[in-house]
């Protein structure tokens, strides 16, 4: 076989492969709410729009609460990557409520935490 005609035949495989894989390279990955769609309970069981049981595995963004530092969970980019790398499929966005820095004491901004932490978490289909 000529040179010419070896690196042509590799070239034609080549594109030929490219063109197959292709289509799947636009495959959306469903989302865990595209998944399993509302929610309900049935007897001690959580269950998706079928009826069948559904599980779920994520992380809480710790408390909320003023002055705890844990402001810096409460982000898209944290929720991004919590789904993204540590694959979860749920995230916690837990509202402090006592006085040391929580609800009682700063409501406006306990309250904008969590709505970011949730805001975060259906963007990414959480």
């Amino acid at each position: 076989m000529k040179p010419f005609h070896l690196i042509k035949c590799i070239f034609k495989n080549f594109s030929l492969a490219l063109l197959l894989m292709a289509p799947f390279s636009f495959i959306h990955a469903a989302t865990v709410v595209e998944t399993h769609g509302a929610l309900s309970v049935k007897g001690n069981q959580i269950v998706n729009h079928h009826g069948k049981p559904a599980a779920f595995a994520g992380l809480s963004l710790f408390g909320s609460n003023t002055g705890w530092k844990a402001d810096r969970f409460y982000n898209a980019d944290v929720v991004r990557y919590l789904q993204r790398e540590w694959n979860a499929t749920i995230v916690r966005a837990a509202m402090g409520t006592e006085k040391n820095g929580g609800y009682e004491q700063y409501p406006e901004e306990n309250i904008a935490k969590v709505e970011r932490g949730v805001d975060a978490a259906i963007a990414e289909g959480m």
